[in-house]
């Protein structure tokens, strides 16, 4: 769980928050303020540090790129590990090493989504909230498939949720939608959460939570979804539940399980 980072007192600061980068991928400050629960002097103290480990360049470890294609205040930046940054993470967790950077393609994606978990953690609190990324959520479903005999260990074949959300005992899969993908991606999307909710019992009461950018989009998603379900899986019995919002609307749904904090 991602949580588990900052809990983990057999590492320094410095490695516990390039840990919660690679899970998260590109982050914002105000993500990382939130799940750590760091004052911004102190965050700033601890990247400062990272930036002067042994280096080429300070953003071998950690990257800053502009949210808006030029360099602007702090606010409108976004962190992600560097070459160094990956690879150590890696060995810490006796990984074989691969370097993989995030691309700036991707930014708004980790963006919107890491912004989902912030949100909840500053409506509701920490403690009230557990959340996996998507390298564990691959994990956890290979491991389950495997344990029923219906994997070999290969995920290529099984969707791959953007997190899992858990807020006051109850679980969301968690998908956040850029507007990116048409009609057709969208209905393989949909056809490949069936089969894995055919395959996996313990998710039937587990519904997706699908956030996105706009009312449009979220309409269009949900006309998408209705269309796939009735045409394909009227009568089935597995077909999973899904919930549509816009970003920052989605917190409604975790209200009903869970207490708000006082200053909210």
């Amino acid at each position: 769980m991602l949580f588990d980072w900052m809990d983990n007192n057999s590492i320094d600061r410095q490695s516990q928050v390039m840990h919660l980068i690679y899970d998260m991928r590109m982050v914002t400050k105000r993500h990382l303020l939130a799940v750590t629960g760091l004052k911004e002097d102190n965050f700033n103290r601890i990247l400062r540090a990272i930036r002067k480990m042994p280096s080429d360049s300070p953003f071998d470890w950690i990257q800053t790129l502009s949210i808006r294609g030029k360099q602007v205040e702090p606010a409108k930046c976004v962190y992600t590990l560097g070459k160094k940054g990956i690879a150590y993470v890696q060995q810490q967790r006796k990984q074989d090493v691969r370097i993989r950077e995030s691309p700036a393609s991707q930014m708004f994606h980790y963006v919107g989504l890491n912004s989902i978990l912030q949100r909840a953690i500053e409506t509701f609190g920490r403690d009230q909230i557990a959340w996996y990324s998507e390298g564990e959520q691959a994990d956890i479903l290979t491991l389950q498939l495997r344990e029923l005999e219906q994997a070999d260990g290969d995920r290529r074949g099984i969707i791959r949720p953007d997190a899992r959300i858990r807020v006051g005992g109850r679980e969301w899969l968690v998908e956040f939608d850029n507007a990116t993908e048409g009609p057709k991606q969208l209905e393989i999307k949909f056809h490949r959460y069936v089969e894995l909710y055919d395959k996996l019992e313990s998710l039937r009461q587990t519904p997706i939570l699908w956030v996105t950018t706009s009312e449009k989009r979220r309409d269009y998603l949900e006309n998408n979804w209705n269309a796939t379900m009735g045409i394909s899986y009227a009568s089935h019995p597995s077909r999973p539940t899904s919930l549509f919002f816009t970003e920052g609307n989605e917190v409604k749904v975790f209200a009903p399980f869970t207490r708000r904090l006082a200053s909210s």
